[in-house]
């Protein structure tokens, strides 16, 4: 019923958040439109450490499948691994204490929705899909690229992007989107989702939709799975 709703709603939300929008309406947007960017590129150096850190463990990352039920087609093939900092406007405790400077650069940032450490493996690919809202924006910030950028990309819409260290962009995720790492080595990314600048009173609509969005079985789904993962990690961390 919520993916039927949802469904007839999201062309009028849409339409909603592109009317009040405060950044360009284009696949990729110059990210110096949000004043924190340039706050965690600055910082990328201590967060690419604290995620190295957590690289140690990388087997025993969730893949990100198992933490989002609703991302089962798109991580399928079992190569997208995630830690989680923030998910869904949950703060995720343990994990932020095995990376508290990143957690602290979150902080700051104004109508977080989830910021996680994304690991993309060896071979990799993400098919094309697109997101829910155009709400919400999404941010890349390089942390471990392979050395052969140019085979580890990401295309939206028709603009195609690579990861390179301490290099970020932002994109609107509702444009058809597909990921592919076809190198032999590990792309690690802070990715950060926040909610579009918008203008009252249009921007009521997609935050009401937002909203409902985190109360649907999806996102309860996805919070249950991440405070088991997150009890895992207390494990860990004790250990």
């Amino acid at each position: 019923m919520a993916v039927r709703i949802g469904s007839k709603l999201r062309p009028a939300i849409n339409w909603a958040a592109a009317r009040a929008s405060q950044v360009p309406l284009s696949p990729v947007i110059d990210d110096s439109q949000l004043e924190w960017t340039a706050r965690l590129r600055h910082a990328w150096k201590d967060i690419a450490a604290e995620a190295e850190s957590v690289l140690a463990m990388r087997e025993r990352l969730p893949r990100l499948r198992d933490v989002s039920p609703d991302h089962k087609r798109i991580a399928g093939d079992g190569r997208w691994r995630c830690f989680f900092l923030q998910g869904y406007g949950q703060k995720i405790e343990a994990n932020r204490r095995l990376a508290p400077r990143t957690a602290s650069l979150l902080d700051t940032i104004p109508n977080l929705n989830s910021g996680f450490f994304s690991v993309l493996e060896p071979g990799a690919v993400i098919p094309m899909h697109v997101g829910v809202t155009r709400g919400l924006l999404t941010w890349h910030l390089g942390l471990h690229t392979p050395t052969d950028h140019r085979k580890c990309w990401i295309k939206v819409d028709n603009v195609t992007l690579d990861w390179q260290p301490g290099h970020s962009f932002l994109f609107d995720d509702t444009y058809p989107h597909e990921v592919h790492n076809d190198t032999d080595d590990y792309r690690v990314i802070l990715l950060v989702q926040v909610e579009r600048p918008m203008k009252a009173p249009l921007r009521w609509l997609p935050d009401l939709f937002l909203w409902g969005v985190k109360k649907t079985a999806f996102v309860r789904d996805a919070r249950d799975a991440i405070e088991r993962i997150e009890s895992v990690t207390a494990r860990m961390e004790r250990a």
